[in-house]
């Protein structure tokens, strides 16, 4: 069990420090306008994205683009 919190813990805070990292980076950044970023933004919009995989997926489409 505690095995499995402090994986939890090291997981939530990287993610925190990668949140935190890229939100300079994502504000600096002109919004990422096409067809299929506009489609990957209403599916996240729309779903609420739970599980934040649609998200990652717009956030890589648009820092390749």
């Amino acid at each position: 069990m505690s095995r499995t919190l402090a994986r939890t813990a090291v997981l939530t805070a990287t993610a925190a420090t990668a949140l935190l990292a890229s939100a300079g980076t994502a504000a600096a950044a002109p919004a990422c306008s096409d067809p299929v970023a506009d489609a990957l933004h209403t599916v996240h919009d729309t779903t609420g994205d739970p599980a934040g995989a649609v998200h990652a997926v717009e956030e890589t489409y648009c820092s390749v683009s």
